[in-house]
């Protein structure tokens, strides 16, 4: 229900389309309003792709001047009353809720037409019962207060759009940020600053968002600011989501803050140490975030005050498949039972000798320090650069859980985050999930892949060429070309070939876990190691991001992580 509202003065210009795309990317709005679009039908169009909306009402300019849009991102939510080259009336009905009314305005720029411009707004009061509310450019101020330099305001101005805000029942929503909205003479140095864009509503719709908030954002491409009505923060936005920061690392104190946070119990599990660190370096964060915010503010008034413009920018046992697979019964001396065989004779005490520290602290420097970190907030570059504090306690509690071969609940917890596979995403096969593991979590399941890394060319025979070093994929490319041309050259003989192309569609997502509990038990790894393996797949737990939501907690039954390091060997 979140609304964008700007007066750009001319959207054809590319600065101001990357202005709004940097609007709408940090706000996130799911309607924005534009007047004074100044350009065409086509080039609303193309503007609604590059900011990955779904839907877009225009109202056509006059002259070169003038002209509406509004945008949406939610199919059959948005229903159009009425419109004209001053306003955009629609009526939003989203899932679950009452429907309300939106309408973004635009007063009559020419100040004999005011007049015009309050009758407007009454006639559009009196054309619906619903919860209302009024965003837009009015190009009138209710007081003396929102206006600063230049000639005072003629008080019958203000007199006549007080009353006509009374009769329509409206009443403002209170502005954040800076007071003014609009300003002229900057470059000449005769300032004058006024607040003629705002957001208003009647009563019954500030009943229903009685925490709406409306912000001020600053542009640098027109002369007018721009508005973000915040009905309602959403319940299932995490505000104060921990993640750790590498930009921490170049703080002087960062050290002291980690060894401060990690210290306490000796007792401690590590997974309540790390809550206990993250939760002192989030206090931290926040610190460090109110004095960048307040040197930017600080910054701003400065800015003003020399009249210069500038922008500044996450043992429970396996869980057993509802059905088994018959098909997978293979005989004791075919192919597969011949290898199990030699596995289980060869490798398997390889794979169970105790684990050491040394295997801890090589998975997690093999990793890069910038991967983005799971619910815990913790990245690789964090364990890395602290080692030495908090390496003795994560080595301790990894080597248990690995030689006891039972895994704590919580550090398998896992973020799935969509990436959309095209512009503009529709269905839910057009998002790629990909999985953000908590690092504990990797550092357990990278030492058992290096550790599986030693037999699987033993298992994977050589005519598959993925997961092993030194094959390369492209062989296949190579391979299937040569088949092809063979099969198109041959024009003659009676025996005739044929081939088909197998195109296996989310293949993580739909492996059977007691698929591959069966196969691991076919190759004769030996139950332990089994249990380790399933230990990683079936303990996880999902909570889905998209944007500023999360979803969850979603309990799998079936698949492999994207994401995880043991999910391109088990595949």
């Amino acid at each position: 229900m979140s609304t964008l509202s700007w007066n750009c003065r001319g959207a054809g210009n590319p600065r101001t389309v990357r202005m709004l795309k940097d609007l709408v990317s940090k706000t996130k709005p799911e309607f924005v309003f534009l007047s004074e679009v100044k350009c065409s039908r086509a080039k609303v169009e193309d503007i609604k792709k590059k900011l990955g909306f779904d839907g877009v009402f225009f109202v056509d300019p006059v002259n070169f001047g003038g002209g509406l849009a509004l945008f949406w991102n939610q199919k059959n939510s948005v229903q159009l009353l009425r419109f004209s080259r001053n306003f955009i009336d629609v009526v939003i009905t989203l899932h679950g809720q009452a429907p309300w009314r939106l309408t973004g305005y635009y007063g009559y720029p020419e100040r004999s037409r005011r007049k015009d411009s309050w009758e407007l707004l009454h006639n559009l009061s009196t054309l619906s019962y619903l919860l209302w509310v009024v965003i837009g450019d009015f190009n009138d101020i209710r007081s003396q207060a929102e206006k600063s330099g230049g000639v005072r305001q003629n008080p019958a101005l203000m007199r006549g759009f007080n009353a006509a805000i009374e009769v329509c029942g409206l009443s403002d929503i209170k502005l954040l940020g800076y007071p003014f909205t609009w300003e002229r003479g900057r470059e000449s140095g005769n300032l004058i600053e006024e607040r003629i864009d705002r957001a208003m509503a009647n009563t019954a719709w500030h009943d229903r968002f009685p925490e709406a908030k409306l912000f001020n954002e600053e542009v640098i491409c027109s002369d007018h600011s721009a508005l973000f009505l915040a009905p309602k923060q959403n319940s299932m936005y995490k505000r104060h989501c921990f993640r750790f920061e590498n930009a921490w690392l170049y703080e002087a104190d960062c050290r002291d803050r980690v060894t401060g946070g990690w210290q306490g119990d000796i007792d401690l599990p590590l997974p309540d140490r790390l809550k206990q660190c993250g939760s002192s370096l989030l206090r931290w964060g926040d610190e460090l975030r109110n004095q960048f915010k307040q040197k930017i503010e600080e910054c701003k008034v400065q800015i003003r005050r020399t009249k210069r413009r500038n922008d500044v920018d996450s043992v429970q046992a396996y869980k057993s498949a509802k059905s088994e697979l018959e098909t997978l019964l293979i005989q004791k001396d075919s192919y597969w039972g011949q290898r199990a065989k030699q596995l289980w004779l060869k490798d398997n005490d390889e794979l169970l000798r105790p684990f050491v520290p040394e295997e801890v602290k090589a998975a997690i420097f093999s990793m890069h320090p910038d991967k983005s970190p799971g619910p815990d907030g913790f990245n690789p570059g964090f364990y890395q650069k602290f080692w030495g504090v908090v390496g003795p306690k994560v080595t301790a509690s990894c080597l248990h859980w690995l030689n006891t071969g039972i895994f704590p609940a919580e550090i398998n917890e896992t973020t799935l985050v969509l990436i959309p596979k095209k512009s503009n995403p529709e269905y839910v096969y057009d998002l790629r999930p990909i999985a953000l593991c908590n690092v504990i979590y990797k550092i357990l399941s990278k030492v058992l892949a290096n550790r599986l890394k030693l037999v699987l060319p033993r298992i994977i025979s050589e005519q598959q060429s993925a997961f092993i070093p030194e094959r390369m994929i492209s062989d296949n490319v190579m391979l299937a070309f040569e088949v092809n041309h063979y099969l198109n050259r041959k024009t003659q003989g009676k025996t005739g070939y044929a081939s088909l192309k197998l195109d296996m569609a989310k293949a993580y997502d739909r492996v059977e876990w007691k698929f591959l509990e069966e196969i691991m038990l076919k190759l004769g790894f030996a139950p332990q190691w089994i249990q380790l393996m399933m230990q990683c797949v079936s303990k996880a737990k999902y909570n889905i991001i998209n944007g500023s939501h999360e979803v969850g907690p979603i309990i799998p039954q079936r698949g492999l992580r994207q994401g995880d390091p043991i999910s391109h060997i088990c595949s």
